[in-house]
């Protein structure tokens, strides 16, 4: 039997202030369908390092895509800050794309972590980006990662105008800016010692088990993004 590939992207996950409205938009905007909805388990809770915290969730399936929403109805986090733009990193783009501040860090990071190889690298400006992003006179090298791997695939956004602002410190996981991406590998052994490697090491503490004795982590990037980091279960 052929082994799959070692690191993919099983979702993106955001959390909302309000579950059933937010799941409504989806479905109508998008056409999304409802695949699963439950409440938050605790050890997700657990892992996201919210603690005793309650919540719903809805999962989402967009074409070959799944979106999942969190709503935390006992401990919602901060709102989404009301002047963002597309250009700061925290800011939600379409499915897997993340603004970043620099290329070649972000690119170093993903590849000796995951082993996401760089694909191909495009200059996007002009009237139609422009009204795309909604900033005047946009500029963005978007990098694609993974080009070998089955959809869906990461996008790096490295904007050259506008705000373009850090993720603010002591975000937590339950601020509705705290998108994250749930990655599916082969070993979290091997993901916790390539971000050892790096001068990141994840603490024993922050090794979870979740529903279906899925082993899983939280890291974050180079830029403070959010990924749920879950191995696949042997086959």
């Amino acid at each position: 039997m052929t082994a799959g590939p070692p690191t993919v992207i099983d979702r993106v996950t955001l959390i909302v202030s309000d579950l059933d409205r937010a799941e409504e938009d989806y479905v109508r905007t998008f056409g999304c369908s409802v695949e699963q909805r439950s409440d938050i388990e605790p050890s997700l809770t657990g892992v996201l390092c919210i603690r005793q915290a309650r919540g719903r969730r809805s999962l989402l399936q967009l074409g070959g895509e799944r979106i999942e929403l969190l709503e935390f109805t006992d401990s919602a986090g901060r709102p989404y800050p009301p002047d963002s733009t597309s250009t700061d990193l925290w800011f939600q783009h379409m499915a897997t794309a993340i603004a970043i501040s620099h290329t070649a860090i972000s690119t170093r990071f993903f590849g000796s972590v995951f082993g996401f190889s760089a694909g191909t690298r495009t200059e996007n400006r002009g009237p139609e980006q422009a009204d795309l992003d909604d900033v005047e006179d946009v500029h963005v090298s978007v990098t694609q990662l993974g080009p070998d791997l089955p959809a869906p695939r990461m996008e790096l956004l490295r904007y050259h105008v506008g705000t373009r602002r850090p993720i603010p410190p002591g975000t937590a996981s339950n601020d509705i800016l705290a998108t994250h991406c749930a990655l599916r590998v082969a070993s979290l052994d091997a993901t916790t010692a390539a971000l050892a490697r790096r001068g990141t090491p994840v603490a024993d503490e922050h090794l979870m088990t979740l529903r279906g004795g899925i082993r899983a982590a939280l890291i974050a990037g180079p830029d403070g993004h959010r990924f749920l980091v879950e191995e696949r279960a042997a086959a």
